[in-house]
């Protein structure tokens, strides 16, 4: 909101925007923000998905090789 008097007249101006129109840089602002949190989200949610499948992976073929030595002679 905002005025101002205009010098040498008896007018003075009161211009002001509606509470959508203030809103609406609000809810950009917000939907912009949640759509990042979540492609990080599911970024992360990714990487930790495949860590953990290589870990697995690793784990059983340490396995087998350990099996391998042990059984091999």
């Amino acid at each position: 909101m905002s005025y101002r008097h205009i010098d040498g007249y008896p007018l003075g101006v009161l211009v002001g925007l509606s509470e959508r129109e203030e809103i609406i840089d609000y809810n950009h602002t917000r939907n912009v923000y949640l759509m990042m949190a979540s492609f990080i989200s599911l970024a992360m949610l990714g990487f930790f998905a495949v860590a953990t499948g290589l870990i697995g992976k690793l784990l059983g073929r340490e396995r087998e090789m350990t099996h391998l030595v042990e059984y091999d002679r």
